[in-house]
């Protein structure tokens, strides 16, 4: 499922106070409902694997398994102030085309090199990025989940991430 946040044709305006991680929980419940699944696995990758973690710690008796994939966040203090000091200045801050670049790097272990963008046009919907990474980072800086309601998750977790991924990985799956 695709983010709510990269729903649209085109990004709004302003995604102001509106948006935040609760409504990317509500739509991909939403999303669930309108399949009858009542329990489901679920897996998520960059963001989507830190919605999956606000599920999971809100509405873990509708999880059959959970799996994540370098979540953007694990909404634990320690991963909120390395997030912090990720970025000289918030995504939001700089040119569209610029936070791409500033973000991918940022997924990389320091001496470590991003892969290049394809050649070709980019992806369709890739125009929706640069606002979504920017509402994406407002709506995870300083939001908060029950850590210990995700502890007590009775089904299978499994967490990965690559061996060239940024560090604060390493923290999360720990």
């Amino acid at each position: 499922k695709e983010l709510e946040v990269c729903a649209g044709p085109q990004p709004p305006a302003d995604y102001g106070a509106d948006y935040g991680v609760d409504t990317e929980v509500a739509g991909l419940l939403a999303f669930a409902d309108a399949r009858g699944a009542d329990r489901f696995h679920l897996y998520g990758y960059s963001a989507g694997a830190t919605v999956a973690l606000a599920v999971a710690a809100r509405h873990g008796d509708r999880l059959l398994s959970l799996a994540l994939d370098e979540p953007a966040t694990d909404f634990t203090d320690e991963d909120q102030q390395l997030l912090a000091a990720q970025y000289e200045h918030p995504l939001a801050e700089l040119p569209p085309q610029e936070r791409l670049q500033v973000f991918a790097r940022s997924l990389v272990r320091p001496g470590a090199e991003p892969p290049p963008s394809p050649p070709g046009p980019p992806p369709p919907g890739m125009e929706l990025r640069p606002a979504a990474l920017a509402a994406f980072e407002r709506a995870i800086t300083g939001h908060r989940i029950d850590q210990d309601a995700l502890g007590a998750f009775p089904g299978p977790v499994y967490v990965s991430h690559g061996s060239l991924s940024n560090p604060r990985w390493d923290a999360m799956a720990e």
